[in-house]
């Protein structure tokens, strides 16, 4: 009896546990064409998620990001880079805008999330970001 009830509440756990870890971490690609250089993203974030957005670049191509939103804050990432030793941008002290000249090829990271006081207060807020890669 203290076997199945142990099983059931593992159960519950692991798949609660999997359906948050869904929710908090979101990765899109975005695609960079010859022709469109722009993207806008528009998105929500609540609460300790975070939406991550992937993106190839050459060597020496141009990035601009502009966030629109009191509430949330950006990072960007070195290729294959996710800790804060790997930023080249960190928004919560630099602010809403990046534009830089980029020096590694590959897949870079933007990554979106809430203030850190609405995290606490599991807040919701939408968020537009711009970028351009030329």
């Amino acid at each position: 009896m203290y076997f199945k009830l142990f099983i059931s509440i593992f159960s519950v756990m692991y798949l609660s546990s999997s359906l948050i870890a869904k929710e908090l971490s979101l990765t899109k690609e975005l695609h960079f064409g010859k022709v469109t250089h722009n993207k806008t993203v528009v998105g929500v974030v609540k609460g300790f998620d975070t939406k991550r957005y992937k993106f190839r670049v050459r060597e020496n191509q141009t990035l601009t990001v502009d966030l629109e939103s009191d509430l949330v804050h950006f990072n960007i990432y070195r290729p294959n880079k996710s800790s804060p030793d790997g930023a080249i941008f960190l928004g919560k002290s630099q602010g809403k805008h990046f534009s830089g000249v980029l020096k590694e090829n590959g897949r870079y990271m933007i990554r979106v999330f809430l203030a850190e006081s609405k995290r606490i207060e599991d807040e919701k807020t939408i968020f537009r970001m711009h970028i351009t890669l030329e």
